[in-house]
């Protein structure tokens, strides 16, 4: 049976629903089906192991910035030369445009883009390779659909970071000489961006996994280090500090006068409150007086919004 037709659900040249119907039963005895399942999960596993060299021409491109493999004809025999200059796989040219890489990256390009499959690095060996991992510091996992919290966290980070980045440029102006203090500050300005991108690039890594500190302890993998965790404490506070600094000196004395203000008006809600509880108590009773001096009773409902009101029947 041909491999391509049991990937594309197609057996002998029939679908599989008419293929069982050829069976007494309508279905295939385990014998059969472990048969097919076999070619099947062959082709699957041939096809991933063929769609490596795929990925490492993405790489070389994502990297190098351009095709390993093109030409600059585009006749008929196109596809052929390309096809041609793929079986030869990395020639000197390419040594030479890889080198701005590292060691690591140049290794893992030649054994990604092997034309030949018996020489190149096999699946399940990319995820533990060390350009992958960044020499075993990033743990490869599956990437999954972010949180809310982790996608709230990244834009903060992206904030800080572009907040930062326009502070230091506009720092050294004409009018506005840099002076001994300001070069301190703005050195530690950029110490402070240089370990949010850092924290960013692990964000965007799969040692985070994109499921939170939760799913990172469940899994057994090493949480955020204390000295990332002070950095992101110390690139906030500096953050806001400056921002208190460069325009807004009073913005924490404005923030107190606004809570003591908040403060006042929940104590007078308060006070109003009780005096209408009073008069509340005393105008309560079974009975009202209307205006002819007849005493109707006052019955008490509830309205659809749950407030109580009185009317005279």
């Amino acid at each position: 049976l041909d491999i391509q037709s049991l990937v594309t659900e197609y057996v002998g040249g029939f679908s599989m629903e008419q293929t069982l119907k050829l069976f007494p039963h309508k279905h295939l005895s385990e014998v059969i089906a472990r048969t097919y399942f076999r070619q099947l999960l062959s082709a699957v596993i041939r096809l991933y192991e063929h769609d490596i060299l795929i990925r490492g021409l993405i790489v070389y491109y994502l990297i190098v910035g351009t095709l390993p493999f093109q030409s600059p004809y585009f006749d008929h025999n196109r596809r052929k030369r390309i096809m041609r200059f793929t079986a030869r796989g990395l020639t000197s040219k390419h040594t030479q445009a890889m080198q701005h890489l590292t060691q690591t990256c140049k290794v893992f390009l030649r054994q990604a883009i092997e034309p030949k499959a018996i020489l190149r690095i096999p699946l399940l060996e990319i995820p533990e390779n060390p350009w992958v991992t960044n020499q075993g510091k990033l743990v490869f996992q599956t990437f999954r659909p972010c949180d809310m919290h982790m996608k709230s966290d990244f834009e903060t980070a992206c904030q800080l970071a572009v907040a930062q980045a326009a502070s230091i440029s506009g720092s050294g102006s004409a009018n506005f000489p840099v002076t001994k203090d300001d070069s301190a500050g703005l050195l530690e300005n950029e110490t402070n961006k240089q370990s949010l991108l850092k924290r960013m690039s692990h964000l965007l890594s799969g040692a985070f996994n994109c499921n939170g500190r939760r799913g990172r302890a469940e899994q057994g993998l090493e949480t955020v280090s204390k000295n990332g965790q002070l950095e992101e404490t110390a690139a906030v506070e500096n953050y806001y500090a400056d921002e208190g600094r460069d325009g807004g000196g009073s913005w924490a004395i404005d923030d107190e006068e606004e809570d003591y203000e908040d403060e006042d008006d929940d104590d007078d809600d308060d006070d109003d409150d009780d005096e209408e509880e009073e008069e509340d108590e005393e105008e309560d009773g079974d009975f009202y007086g209307d205006d002819d001096g007849n005493e109707e009773e006052v019955e008490e409902e509830e309205d659809d919004d749950g407030e109580d009101y009185y009317y005279c029947g």
